[in-house]
């Protein structure tokens, strides 16, 4: 696929967090967190900055709402395009946070300028994906809108504290737009987990963390991340052009 926006969060590409909590609003740090409050203590892309919902300790989003909008991303519907990007959201479930699974976090996307508003995903107030960690998803533009051609499009996180006080951190890492491109995928491209552009250490440590399942880091799609998938980032190693 060809990548048309990708953003690690090393500089400042135009994300607006506006502040509506009264602690714990978006903003673009390297974690410094130690994690007891289920936060993230790293980012995920190798880049070292990350959004986060605060960054003070036992700093969490209380009495209010967040939101962190993209720049505006122009992908091609014509040519089967793509969102994908890390989150992480905890309200405290696995952490001793009082009241937890009550609150929410939303994911939406916007074709003109905020609007209206489609949701791809919410994430929580129960589950798996709403104890903490860096997960990834991927979704299909085409599932979501009926457009053609060129549109553009802009990503809304929120993140609130609406229910009794609860223990609530969530980030977002290495969001990526892409088009569909013809021909098959370079050895780089598949070897590149976190598709960050480049093949390094967070890809063969996303390879370790994996082993033995049938996550994202299997490289050569045979079902399992084993030692082909090891050596598969080794070959690449370094920047995809």
């Amino acid at each position: 696929r060809d990548t048309v926006f990708s953003d690690n969060f090393q500089t400042n590409m135009g994300w607006l967090a506006i502040s509506g909590a009264d602690t714990g609003n978006w903003q673009r740090a390297i974690p410094s967190g130690s994690g007891d409050q289920c936060d993230p203590t790293t980012d995920v892309s190798g880049s070292g900055f990350c959004f986060l919902t605060g960054n003070n300790f036992h700093e969490d989003v209380d009495n209010g709402s967040t939101m962190l909008y993209s720049p505006s991303i122009t992908v091609d519907m014509d040519k089967a395009p793509t969102v994908s990007y890390y989150r992480w959201y905890s309200n405290g479930s696995n952490c001793g946070g009082a009241n937890a699974n009550e609150d929410a976090m939303f994911i939406e996307i916007t074709l003109d300028n905020g609007n209206t508003f489609t949701s791809l995903e919410t994430v929580g107030p129960e589950g798996e994906d709403a104890q903490g960690g860096w997960r990834f998803v991927e979704f299909n533009l085409l599932d979501y809108f009926d457009e053609v051609g060129e549109l553009e499009m802009r990503l809304l996180f929120t993140v609130a504290d609406e229910m009794d006080p609860s223990i609530i951190e969530a980030g977002v890492d290495n969001v990526i737009f892409t088009n569909a491109f013809c021909g098959e995928p370079t050895p780089c491209f598949l070897a590149d987990v976190n598709k960050d552009g480049g093949v390094g250490v967070t890809d063969l440590l996303m390879v370790i963390d994996q082993w033995g399942t049938d996550g994202i880091a299997d490289i050569n799609g045979d079902g399992t991340v084993n030692v082909s998938d090891l050596l598969a980032v080794v070959d690449a190693w370094g920047p995809c052009t």
